[in-house]
């Protein structure tokens, strides 16, 4: 995940950080907003992935449970929505599961940051009852997604779940439409061992 944000200097007081909010003290440094000494109120809004959204939410909670005079909203609209919005200047920092593109840098005049704030990872989920512990080899999960297999039972499938009773039932591929900054994460994990 990564913050993208615009660039200006803020003074704070940073006694009392501890390693989580000085990492959401150099996301209110550099977010535009000047924060003096005498404790104003300093208010941000985000937007963008919804799969750190709960460690964001508990970062931002912990702010301001420990007297930080910063108020962040963060909206959890998807990479590609935070993206958006950040380039047309409507929140104050985006988050992503990938970095924002060069040409969409090219339209942030104020100026962009990449700071990598978490990671994650990506997983296939299925849905066959009474099967636990199902195995999906590179190849055979890149054969799923391209249609050549359709079915559970497979023999491709079945050769790698030894014993497992595989259903006679297609297999139906389910996904965002959305711009999903996982989904891209996991397009550019398939386009580094598929050629196809």
């Amino acid at each position: 995940m990564v913050f993208s944000l615009n660039f200006r200097q803020i003074i704070c007081n940073t006694s009392k950080f501890s390693a989580v909010a000085l990492t959401i003290g150099l996301v209110t440094t550099i977010a535009g907003v000047k924060y003096s000494l005498a404790k104003q109120r300093v208010n941000l809004i985000g937007a963008g992935a919804s799969f750190p959204a709960p460690l964001y939410q508990r970062w931002f909670s912990d702010m301001r449970n420990n007297n930080f005079e910063v108020q962040v909203d963060y909206q959890s609209v998807g990479s590609g929505a935070g993206v958006e919005r950040f380039t047309q200047g409507l929140v104050d920092f985006g988050a992503s599961d990938v970095a924002m593109k060069d040409s969409e840098i090219a339209k942030v005049s104020r100026g962009v940051m990449m700071l990598p704030m978490t990671a994650g990872s990506v997983v296939l989920a299925y849905n066959l009852p009474g099967i636990s512990d199902l195995k999906l080899s590179r190849k055979v999960y890149v054969d799923i997604l391209l249609g050549r297999i359709q079915n559970w039972n497979d023999s491709r499938i079945a050769d790698i779940n030894f014993g497992v009773n595989l259903p006679d039932l297609p297999i139906t591929i389910v996904y965002r439409s959305d711009g999903s900054g996982t989904t891209g994460v996991f397009t550019k994990h398939l386009s580094a061992i598929s050629q196809e």
